[in-house]
């Protein structure tokens, strides 16, 4: 392969505190409260986003995922875990997604650290069905999936959804945030199925794979819907990428479906893809800078 991993910094800068930030900053985005009003309105008039912006903000005052724990579960797995994922649980990180899951903002639940398990452990409630979904995953052997297996492809057919390319109420840029590639290949399968389940679906839907490691130590991170898998180089790059990007949030997928207020909010503000995950908190968590310069095929 022309490009390994090991040689990939996935860009987390985060810590602790930049986590709880982006959590308060997303819930009080004019953005994220159009969306919600429009979309629970509809169903419940009678639904109150100020109670969930006071449920999360009491979940950030709460005492949080301790170190003596990770040290277990770290222990029981056998392994060490990436530094964007620990921050996250220390931040009271699953106790806010499973909000966000209950708002019909994302399709996967977290599990909580009691429950962390590898992939194939799965088994003992579906027989042999995750190893079986392993063995035959649509595996690519070109020369180019092969070679390009750790790169972006080219903006056009990439990451143009995620710097605004394809949107015109979105400046152009040159921001890569994304999958990292497209397809498997067979080599892997034994790192595929080290796989650690992060969520609690039947069919595991958030995934980390122990043995495929950035320079800077983070792993490999999937998310599974339907029949396709998404590769990104961290943790904390699929756990944003599924926010923002995956389920009709307003990034790119709002124009025509969503409120004529989100519209009228994205228009007047031109905002590039980096301004507008800035507002948010996310180059407090993620370095965009290195994102550019890792995550395209030159």
């Amino acid at each position: 392969m022309s490009i390994k991993l090991t040689s990939i910094d996935s860009g987390y800068i985060g810590n602790i505190g930049a986590w709880k930030n982006f959590f308060h900053h997303y819930i009080n985005s004019p953005y994220i409260e159009n969306y919600l009003k429009t979309n629970f309105k509809s169903d419940d008039p009678d639904f109150d986003l100020s109670l969930i912006k006071t449920k999360i903000e009491k979940i950030m005052e709460e005492d949080s995922v301790s170190n003596e724990e990770i040290d277990a579960l770290e222990k029981r797995l056998k392994t060490h875990l990436p530094r964007s994922y620990k921050d996250f649980l220390r931040a009271n990180g699953v106790q806010f997604y499973n909000v966000i899951y209950f708002l019909s903002v994302t399709f996967i639940k977290m599990l909580s650290i009691d429950d962390i398990d590898y992939f194939t452990k799965k088994d003992k409630n579906h027989k042999n069905y995750m190893k079986e979904f392993i063995e035959y995953l649509n595996y690519a052997e070109e020369k180019y999936i092969v070679e390009n297996y750790y790169s972006y492809n080219d903006y056009s057919t990439s990451i143009n959804l995620y710097n605004g390319m394809n949107n015109p109420k979105l400046k152009p840029s040159n921001l890569a945030l994304g999958e990292l590639s497209f397809g498997l290949i067979s080599d892997k399968k034994d790192a595929y199925r080290k796989a650690i389940t992060l969520d609690s679906s039947e069919v595991p839907s958030a995934i980390l794979i122990p043995d495929e490691l950035t320079a800077d130590g983070e792993m490999e991170a999937w998310m599974l819907e339907d029949s396709d898998i998404y590769r990104f180089r961290s943790f904390a790059e699929f756990f944003i990428n599924n926010l923002f990007f995956a389920h009709d949030m307003p990034m790119y997928s709002f124009i025509g479906k969503q409120s004529t207020e989100i519209e009228s909010l994205l228009s007047q503000s031109k905002k590039t893809a980096s301004e507008y995950l800035s507002l948010h908190g996310v180059d407090n968590i993620l370095d965009f800078d290195v994102l550019k310069a890792t995550a395209i095929v030159r």
